[in-house]
């Protein structure tokens, strides 16, 4: 059987809810609504709304990939 190495996930993109909460605040998002452990923001210029899990301390990768995708930003 061959030796397979696991493809580990990139870690320096975790983070928790807060520290992401402070990037899209920083880029112009606001909180538009907060409904139960998510809180929804909103852009003046950006279409759509970025939803956020919070409070939460590891945001998995696919889960931050989406918040990513839904701010408009470069995942690379």
């Amino acid at each position: 059987m061959p030796n397979r190495k696991q493809k580990r996930p990139n870690w320096k993109r975790l983070r928790n809810s807060r520290k992401l909460i402070k990037q899209l605040e920083r880029k112009g998002w606001y909180l538009h609504n907060s409904k139960g452990d998510h809180h929804h923001f909103k852009h003046n210029t950006e279409p759509g709304k970025v939803t956020v899990p919070h409070p939460k301390k590891d945001i998995a990768i696919s889960t931050l990939r989406r918040i990513y995708r839904q701010a408009g930003w470069d995942w690379n």
